[in-house]
């Protein structure tokens, strides 16, 4: 796997993972937070996501079993996310996002509660290559709902599901769109016990789950010469159409040790890729110039997996508070283990090390090591108010 290649797997599962340090902030009546998070860092290419959150907790006062926030974020990642898939290289630069989210708890019993959550939010992107054309991908409207049930004995079970709106544009104007359904249920238990440490209380915390969740995309692009956005356009008229399913099952656990203002926290989960399918269709015409005949050609494609692919995330994280302000480090590591088959069905060529001379290879091991090592950090202070 080369290293835009790697660096595309890095990038998308780091991004998700880094959103919800932006929509959530450290439980208190008002509280806000901000910070950043490597991507992707190697020494030389580097994106960074930078993002703020603004956090209310129970605005409704005198209500003892019920619970209510509100909250708002934003975030933009001003470098350039790119990835070289066969040969084409494919980038965007200066995405922001921005989104407003609320949730509603109600206590039943001190063990029985249940959380209801909703956020929404739109993404931009100011400039962009697909292979063909000068365009970017943005998501107009995206928005997520979930929920939590608390039981007896820390036993718990929740749900999530989550929509995008995609669209493609040039400087031109639009010419494809798409949408993005994700959803994943999980349950678990959890655990807590105390120790003493120098006569001091430690608090500590466990929870062991598992989980199972889909996607769902599709898209459909119509480029004419007029959207292309550039004289000199080899095609006439191009056309295609585009699914992808997956469903991934995983489990993992979760540890919290609490020590006065020190609070420490680690996760791991180990994700199946149970299933997945890619299928499409596209046509395209040439222009009839002195350069190009006018010929037409069409295809497509279908390819499917079952129980190929692995990947492992693990995430620590250490915060200190000193009453109004605290300050958290975190690293996350996301280690894929890819199948040839689906390197296939991503057009992703198997190159590893042994490409080149020993120098480059040698080269390319040293900057692998270094985005391992960089990628993924972040730190976030939060401020009550």
């Amino acid at each position: 796997m080369s290293r835009m290649e790697r660096r595309l797997i890095l990038t998308t599962a780091l991004l998700f993972l880094s959103m919800r340090l932006f929509m959530s902030a450290e439980e208190s009546r008002f509280a806000a937070q901000a910070g950043c998070t490597s991507l992707y860092a190697d020494g030389k290419d580097n994106s960074f996501l930078y993002g703020a959150s603004l956090k209310i907790t129970d605005p409704i006062l005198f209500a003892d079993k019920l619970h209510t926030s509100l909250s708002a974020f934003f975030g933009t990642v001003p470098d350039e996310l790119s990835v070289t898939i066969s040969g084409a290289k494919i980038y965007q630069r200066n995405i922001a996002f921005a989104g407003a989210g609320f949730s509603l708890g109600y206590d039943f019993t001190p063990s029985t509660k249940l959380t209801v959550s909703a956020a929404t939010g739109t993404e931009t992107t100011a400039s962009g290559d697909l292979y063909l054309v000068k365009a970017t991908i943005t998501f107009p409207f995206f928005a997520s709902m979930g929920t939590r049930l608390s039981l007896p004995h820390s036993v718990f079970v929740s749900a999530e599901t989550r929509y995008a709106d995609t669209r493609l544009s040039t400087n031109s104007g639009e010419f494809g769109q798409g949408s993005m359904w994700q959803w994943n249920a999980a349950a678990g238990k959890g655990f807590e016990w105390d120790s003493l440490c120098r006569e001091n209380r430690v608090s500590h915390s466990t929870e062991i789950f598992t989980t199972y969740a889909g996607l769902y995309g599709q898209a459909q692009a119509t480029l004419l010469p007029a959207t292309a956005g550039y004289a000199f356009f080899p095609l006439a008229y191009f056309h295609a159409d585009g699914q992808a399913v997956f469903h991934t099952a995983g489990f993992g656990a979760e540890y919290t040790l609490k020590n006065g203002g020190f609070c420490f926290e680690a996760d791991t989960a180990l994700v199946l890729n149970a299933y997945s399918k890619t299928c499409g269709f596209y046509k395209y015409t040439y222009q009839k110039t002195l350069l190009y005949d006018g010929s037409s050609a069409k295809g497509s494609f279908e390819k499917d997996s079952y129980l190929k692919d692995f990947a492992l995330f693990f995430s620590v994280r250490a915060s200190y508070s000193t009453g109004q302000l605290s300050f958290c480090a975190g690293k996350t590591v996301f280690l894929p283990i890819i199948s040839t088959e689906t390197k296939e069905m991503l057009g992703i060529k198997n190159t590893g090390f042994s490409e080149g001379s020993a120098d480059k290879s040698d080269a390319d091991k040293e900057r692998l090591l270094r985005a391992m090592l960089l990628s993924g950090i972040s730190l976030v202070v939060r401020m009550k108010l």
